[in-house]
């Protein structure tokens, strides 16, 4: 059998697969963040996305300061955030993958001096060998360079530098760290993009080791669910996508009443997050820059401020 007909015969058994397993057909879509600054009836937020209509959801933001460097906006529109709204509308969690990126993004420093995360940058970094893509490296790329890493743990992020370039990236480390939310959410399970990034020649030690760690600790045993839950993560640019593990499981909300919003300046924002009405369980607030925005759950939910989202109040703790 040549090469090509055994590629051609995995596919077909991966399609027959697939049609055996699959129920309903996917519907991928892309939210264009920018959309939150339109005036008036054009004016789109996380909020008015329906979850029952989209199998998947892919999102991304962009900004440029006018000298050149690249600056985060909606930092309260997080991975985490989007994961905790679905599950607030009563998304069925195991219908939910959590994604894992087998690569990294990089950036070139406006000054080699500040690495962190959030560091100034003048735009993408270096190509790669391989991939030869500006602003992308594949992680077998990432691990040949053997670049001093570094881990942000409030974050749970990982990432690297070296002279002027930076590239934030999943690792061993931080992957597992996903399978904890896996486990702790009750998700699906995890999707990669895509397994021809990560070592697959095992030139960095053991071949797929991004692969072989998510397989190994998906499957794992879930860890007992903790009564913390970590500091929020943002994706940035420059930022390393995580997710942070976040305690309990969450019951569905009903998904007849949908959260309302609406600007308020009575509330003061102590930081940025999600804060609950200190006159009323059912209606919490978004601060975002000193901002706080008031929202509504679904008749009979309060927010339950410990996981950040709308739940039954069995659950949560109400003083008022």
């Amino acid at each position: 059998m040549t090469s090509s007909t055994a590629l051609l015969s995995l596919f077909a058994l991966l399609a027959w697969a697939s049609l055996i397993a699959q129920v309903e057909k996917e519907v991928v879509c892309y939210y264009g963040t920018w959309a939150v600054y339109r005036p008036t009836n054009g004016k789109f937020t996380p909020e008015n996305i329906d979850p029952n209509l989209c199998t998947q959801l892919n999102y991304a933001f962009f900004h440029i300061n006018t000298d050149g460097t690249i600056k985060l906006v909606d930092p309260w529109l997080s991975v985490l955030s989007s994961v905790k709204y679905w599950l607030s509308k009563g998304a069925n969690p195991a219908k939910l993958n959590l994604g894992v990126p087998f690569y990294g993004r990089t950036f070139t420093l406006a000054n080699p001096s500040q690495t962190q995360i959030g560091a100034p940058a003048t735009g993408g970094g270096t190509a790669g060998p391989y991939t030869g893509t500006t602003g992308f490296l594949g992680y077998n790329e990432i691990c040949e360079k053997k670049w001093p890493r570094f881990l942000d743990n409030a974050r749970g992020a990982t990432y690297a530098v070296s002279g002027n370039q930076w590239v934030g990236y999943d690792d061993v480390q931080s992957i597992k760290q996903k399978c904890s939310i896996i486990a702790q959410y009750g998700l699906g399970g995890g999707m990669v993009w895509s397994i021809e990034t990560d070592d697959f020649l095992g030139r960095c030690g053991t071949k797929y080791e991004l692969l072989n760690t998510l397989k190994g600790c998906v499957n794992a045993n879930s860890p007992p669910p903790a009564t913390t839950i970590p500091p929020p993560v943002t994706t940035q640019k420059p930022v390393v996508t995580t997710k942070p593990p976040v305690a309990t499981t969450v019951k569905p909300a009903p998904t007849t009443a949908a959260p309302t919003a609406k600007p308020t300046g009575r509330f003061v924002c102590p930081a940025d997050g999600y804060f609950r009405d200190p006159t009323d369980c059912n209606k919490f607030y978004v601060c975002n820059g000193g901002t706080a925005t008031q929202f509504s759950c679904g008749a009979g939910l309060y927010f339950n401020e410990k996981i950040s989202v709308c739940d039954w109040p069995s659950n949560v703790s109400c003083p008022i």
